[in-house]
């Protein structure tokens, strides 16, 4: 039975889904107004580019943080417009690469659509293959946690730092506890 409470805390609720619904269409309406691919600019690529230069771990460790890796089955129930990042394989170097990504626009069988920069469109393949069509790497896709996300993560991690300090304090205590007794005795 709903109480006028919970119906209050619902309407609340479907309120914040009918937003952000219509947050993401507008998002979306806005990303297809001119769809623009990438491909098609004008961009004069410099000697190295800004990815070329953060390939170490530590750059990529920094510009992972806040982001969380997609299980390849989660991936196309990752919300639309979520920013993601991923890491591709390189055939010529036969390495990994880390990418800066986009926002995605959609999930298809053989590769992600993701939005960069002006909303321009490109896409990153979920998969590279050899000659023989055969699967050599799956390209791994980061999203970026949502604030609430966050702050529970933070929040875990300083409820789990405060029950070290409650227990060495305990500790102390019984220690002391201990050390009156012996006194007490003599």
């Amino acid at each position: 039975m709903f109480t006028n409470k919970n119906k209050i805390n619902m309407k609340k609720k479907m309120k914040n889904i009918y937003f952000i619904l219509f947050k993401n269409i507008l998002i979306l309406i806005d990303m297809n107004r001119f769809p623009q691919r990438l491909s098609t600019d004008k961009y004069i690529r410099p000697k190295k580019t800004i990815t070329e230069s953060v390939q170490d771990q530590k750059s990529i460790q920094r510009y992972l943080k806040d982001f969380e890796e997609v299980d390849e089955s989660e991936l196309p129930y990752v919300p639309i417009s979520t920013q993601l990042r991923y890491i591709s394989w390189d055939k010529t170097n036969k390495c990994e690469l880390f990418r800066f990504g986009g926002l995605l626009i959609r999930v298809l069988p053989q590769y992600v659509l993701l939005a960069g920069a002006e909303g321009k469109s490109f896409s990153a393949q979920r998969y590279t293959f050899d000659e023989k069509k055969k699967v050599i790497h799956e390209t791994r896709f980061f999203r970026k946690l949502r604030k609430e996300e966050l702050v529970s993560d933070e929040l875990q991690q300083t409820m789990e730092a405060s029950q070290k300090i409650i227990q060495q304090q305990n500790e102390i205590i019984e220690n002391q506890k201990r050390q009156i007794r012996m006194l007490k005795k003599k």
